[in-house]
């Protein structure tokens, strides 16, 4: 699997993880990185929510480790990356973060717009 992401191929990458039957960290984070290379932001951030079990309130902490590598890498410019991101603070509860996140992104499209208002009418 690390091959496969490593030489952006992550549709083989993907088919290997569903296959296996016992995932780890190292499986999990293989997946992720390879996501994130070949800039399937949303994707890798489904993973993310997988590896940590759910969405809700135990995921408002990974939620914001998130955001913070997002800033710290760079990455909060990205329109789909803050579309991952008002989706996953939404899903959690935490509908100021979601908010602020909409607030600080610069080219809202279609998706940044649904993830807004989805959000806000499940909260």
């Amino acid at each position: 699997m690390f091959l496969y992401s490593k030489c952006a191929h992550v549709y083989d990458a993907h088919k290997l993880f569903d296959e296996m039957h016992v995932r780890d960290t190292i499986s999990f984070n293989t997946i992720i990185s390879g996501c994130f290379k070949k800039e399937l932001f949303s994707v890798g951030f489904e993973y993310f929510k997988l590896m940590y079990g759910s969405s809700g309130w135990e995921f408002v902490n990974v939620s914001k480790m998130i955001h913070t590598l997002v800033v710290v890498n760079g990455y909060e410019r990205e329109t789909t990356v803050a579309n991952a991101l008002i989706t996953a603070y939404f899903c959690c509860g935490c509908s100021g973060f979601g908010r602020q996140v909409f607030v600080e992104t610069s080219e809202r499209n279609v998706v940044t717009w649904t993830a807004m208002i989805s959000g806000l009418a499940q909260n």
